[in-house]
């Protein structure tokens, strides 16, 4: 599950934290994320062995972060903890005047999506236009250099890095009926695995599993199971380059994990599941999912927790019982195509039987 990132959300981070952390007293924040302290914070969410972020490491980070700011230790961050009024308001989503570690860490994984610009799953030295892989004492040996070809070849470098950061969202390709694992319907990355007819997050884990093709009138059929704790979704009609405001989710998550319009079976942040359908984690779960036009209706194991009309959602941030919602554009003005996909958020998650059969 997803939110919209903030951005300048780390300026939050008090000098008590910042003493925690044992960031140098000259590397505090400022208005740019572009500071020495950014650069130590990316720098420690990196994997010891690998050098690389991945989703894990980064999550881990930022629940570091949730847990020495809970300074009365309830679990949640009030306005006094958190030193920004803008800032609770953002991630404040059911408005009870404080942020929960979900509504925390939840909120910051846009931004590894945004980071991760290869989709590999992983935040590495491929993103070679991020700052925090550059080398100072490369930096350094640049600055001496005379100018010349030195300096074109940067100004070529940075040309390639603008139109690689500048990517539009992919062209629609139809997808045909039939299974998809078994028809090799998604696009595999390193942070996913498939293994006798079940797909799973790997030893390595991260990011989002899109399909191949596009799909706009369907009906997909699945099964899923949940390990402890879990929090993942089922994407559909959704822009991989823009996941957080270019689709639309349903909850997949363990039963009794969230509550409202986050439980599972949910429209994410948009209409609570009509019952609470799911099984406990290490069952398997039924799920279908069947879009025509504006009209969604969701089954979950024999009961239909979803039967709405996207028309009914006329205002942006607003769904149609006055409650709020994090979408920029009103879901009635959302595209119909887009690609499925699967999401990892922190813990084992497993799919299978996964077929898709288009309307007409």
């Amino acid at each position: 599950t997803i939110h919209p990132v903030r951005e300048g959300a780390l300026n939050v981070i008090t000098p008590h934290l910042i003493k925690e952390l044992g960031i140098p007293a000259t590397d505090r924040l400022t208005e740019s994320k572009h500071t020495p302290c950014w650069k130590y914070m990316m720098g420690t969410m990196r994997d010891k062995k690998t050098k690389n972020i991945t989703l894990e490491t980064y999550n881990e980070f930022f629940g570091k972060i949730f847990k020495l700011s809970d300074l009365d230790a309830d679990g949640k961050l009030n306005a006094e903890e958190i030193q920004a009024d803008t800032l609770l308001k953002a991630l404040d989503e059911n408005q009870d005047q404080a942020v929960s570690l979900e509504e925390w860490t939840s909120a910051h994984a846009p931004q590894f999506q945004k980071i991760d610009t290869n989709n590999d799953g992983v935040i590495d030295s491929k993103e070679k236009d991020l700052f925090i892989f550059v080398d100072t004492k490369t930096k350094a040996k640049n600055k001496s250099k005379p100018k010349g070809k030195g300096k074109a070849k940067g100004k070529k470098k940075s040309k390639k890095a603008k139109a690689h950061k500048a990517k539009r969202a992919p062209k629609a390709d139809p997808g045909k009926s039939g299974d998809l694992i078994a028809t090799d319907g998604f696009t595999f990355t390193k942070g996913w695995q498939q293994k006798d007819g079940i797909i799973s997050p790997s030893e390595k884990p991260g990011g989002f599993l899109w399909s191949k093709h596009t799909y706009t009138n369907f009906t997909l059929t699945l099964e899923y199971k949940t390990s402890e704790d879990c929090n993942s979704g089922l994407f559909f009609r959704t822009n991989p380059n823009d996941p957080v405001q270019g689709g639309f989710e349903i909850q997949v998550a363990s039963t009794n994990m969230y509550k409202g319009k986050h439980v599972v079976g949910s429209l994410y942040d948009a209409k609570e599941a009509a019952k609470i359908a799911g099984k406990p984690d290490g069952e398997w779960n039924k799920m279908s999912l069947t879009c025509d036009g504006s009209k969604i209706t969701v089954v979950l194991n024999g009961e239909t927790v979803q039967n709405l009309d996207l028309q009914d959602w006329k205002t942006a941030k607003l769904n149609p019982d006055g409650s709020k919602n994090k979408f920029k554009t009103a879901l009635k003005d959302m595209p119909h195509t887009g690609h499925l996909g699967l999401q990892y958020h922190g813990h084992p998650v497993f799919y299978r039987n996964i077929n898709i059969k288009n309307k007409e």
